[in-house]
């Protein structure tokens, strides 16, 4: 693998655009959950990406959406079905923590996931990256 070297970008407003080229180039377009503004399945998808590698993630996060569509589908279910439907991604207890997530946002937040970091670190599994990533990916939120 050959690696071309460049100068270092002089300033952030250039660094921005040299990563922004690289990523139309390099970047990961294939992954569905990057293909929504959906902050469910963007939920969804953070989630299940906390320590669990891209291709594993995949089907399961397709599996899921067709199952639970939304908080409300979510929030009602057993906590036995999602346990079940969690199988192969490891780490059940993020399981668990989604559930408790969607049923705490179907009642206090109208089923609507919310955009502020803060509120979104308060529920269950959800600390500031996945926060950060939540609101960045579902409402264009620039993060600190």
């Amino acid at each position: 693998m050959t690696s071309k070297t460049t100068d270092p970008p002089k300033n952030l407003s250039e660094m921005r655009k040299e990563l922004y080229i690289w990523f139309k180039k390099n970047g990961r377009h294939e992954l569905p959950w990057r293909k929504t503004k959906n902050s469910y399945q963007i939920l969804v998808s953070e989630i299940m990406l906390q320590q669990t590698q891209v291709e594993r993630v995949k089907p399961h996060w397709k599996n899921w959406i067709t199952k639970w569509p939304n908080i409300k589908s979510l929030a009602s279910a057993s906590r036995g079905e999602v346990i079940h439907a969690w199988s192969g991604l490891g780490y059940n207890r993020r399981s668990v923590n989604l559930h408790r997530t969607a049923q705490r946002i179907e009642s206090q937040y109208n089923s609507k996931v919310p955009m502020d970091e803060k509120i979104l670190c308060e529920l269950p599994g959800i600390g500031p990256y996945t926060a950060a990533a939540i609101s960045c990916f579902s409402a264009n939120k620039k993060t600190r």
